[in-house]
């Protein structure tokens, strides 16, 4: 069974709450599935999964966590090549910092699946489109 690790930061639960549907989904799809926040990912074990998705809501001025950002920033060169899935939540604008992150990442050779956002906390609508970028990210 090929296995998806997510490891994610929470600020309001908002991005956990997406991290454990986002595992549910891939479940579903016959993934094994690791979820932990960031701060207490197994590097190595992250690296060396299958598929990684990483998790971070916007925060300041649209932008990612700054621990966040160091944990991302130390590992995004062991993950090129790597198939990942980002995904967070933001409180305003338009998750622009979503555009900038996949950037980012595609800019260090990681080939990203794409970006999931989420206005607030998850609702029906949201769920359904979580569901639908988890299917993708499972068959990608």
């Amino acid at each position: 069974m090929s296995k998806v690790y997510l490891a994610f930061h929470s600020v309001t639960g908002n991005t956990e709450e997406i991290a454990n549907l986002f595992a549910q989904y891939l479940q579903g799809a016959d993934y094994e599935t690791e979820v932990v926040p960031f701060g207490e990912a197994d590097v190595d074990e992250l690296v060396n999964s299958d598929k990684v998705a990483l998790g971070c809501p916007a925060c300041g001025t649209e932008e990612l966590d700054e621990e966040f950002l160091e944990f991302f920033d130390e590992i995004k060169e062991r993950l090129s090549g790597k198939k990942v899935a980002l995904f967070g939540s933001f409180g305003w604008g338009d998750g622009e910092y979503q555009e900038e992150w996949e950037t980012s990442a595609k800019d260090a050779g990681i080939d990203v699946y794409g970006a999931f956002s989420q206005l607030e906390g998850i609702d029906d609508e949201g769920e359904e489109r979580l569901k639908e970028f988890a299917e993708g990210f499972a068959k990608a």
